[in-house]
């Protein structure tokens, strides 16, 4: 009986004991916690800091990108209208070009009418200078037209001395365009052919592409024009520009036009 009661205080001691040792320990971990928490707090205050620092860089990185993609659609506008005017100013440049030898040609007609050495009439010249002889400009296109008796002589497709010369100062003013092609275009009245060139030219065909040919020839054979940049045409009286009622109608349509068409 005396050892069960012995058994019982020893128990009793040693829970106590264990309470104390609990307590204690729970004391400790209870106090570590409190002393942790603050740094704790600290820590999460920082994270929730970067967060916030991190989505505002989001933000700021997302306005940036959709900045950078107007930006680059706006460079592709100005690249678009830039391509757009230097295609523009090289049309400019070639109708410039253009333009020089038309006015060129135009002002050595002109002053091969107004030559005194020539043997053309002074009624005769100011009649091609003010009718006969014009520029043209149609789509890209641009040439002078001249009556056909400045270049040959009635009925005939051989090139005369005036028309010689006329043809070299032409030559001359187209020469620096290597890459303008001319056209050299025949034309006719309806008028039917005489019966001592029946045989040499059966019809107007005949007659206005003989006399666009000669002109190609002497440009290339006399003149030294490029080949390649050449071509002749001939219409008979198919493309009258005036009528052929008449005789002054039938003089017009009597033509011969250099065409300079646009750089390749």
């Amino acid at each position: 009986m005396r050892g069960k009661k012995l058994f019982f205080v020893l128990c009793l001691i040693c829970l106590v004991a264990f309470c104390c040792t609990s307590k204690k320990n729970y004391l400790e971990i209870e106090t570590t916690s409190l002393n942790t928490q603050g740094p704790l707090d600290q820590e999460r205050q920082k994270v929730k800091s970067l967060e916030r620092r991190m989505e505002e860089s989001y933000q700021e990185q997302k306005r940036t990108l959709e900045e950078l993609s107007l930006l680059k659609t706006r460079c592709a506008e100005l690249e678009n209208e830039n391509q757009q005017l230097v295609n523009e100013m090289t049309e400019l440049s070639s109708e410039l070009k253009k333009n020089k030898s038309v006015i060129q040609l135009q002002g050595e007609v002109i002053s091969l009418l107004d030559d005194p050495k020539q043997t053309i009439e002074k009624s005769l010249k100011e009649k091609l200078a003010s009718e006969n002889i014009r520029v043209e400009d149609n789509k890209g296109t641009q040439g002078l037209t001249f009556a056909d008796m400045i270049v040959f002589d009635s009925g005939g497709a051989a090139i005369n001395d005036s028309g010689k010369e006329l043809l070299m100062k032409i030559a001359e003013s187209v020469r620096e365009n290597p890459n303008q092609r001319i056209e050299v275009r025949g034309h006719a009245d309806d008028m039917p052919i005489a019966s001592t060139l029946k045989e040499k030219f059966p019809t107007n065909w005949e007659l206005s592409a003989a006399r666009a040919i000669a002109v190609v020839r002497f440009l290339h054979e006399e003149c030294g024009l490029a080949p390649e940049r050449l071509s002749a045409r001939g219409f008979s009286y198919y493309r009258p520009i005036a009528s052929n009622r008449t005789e002054e109608g039938r003089r017009q349509n009597r033509r011969i036009e250099i065409m300079l068409d646009s750089d390749n």
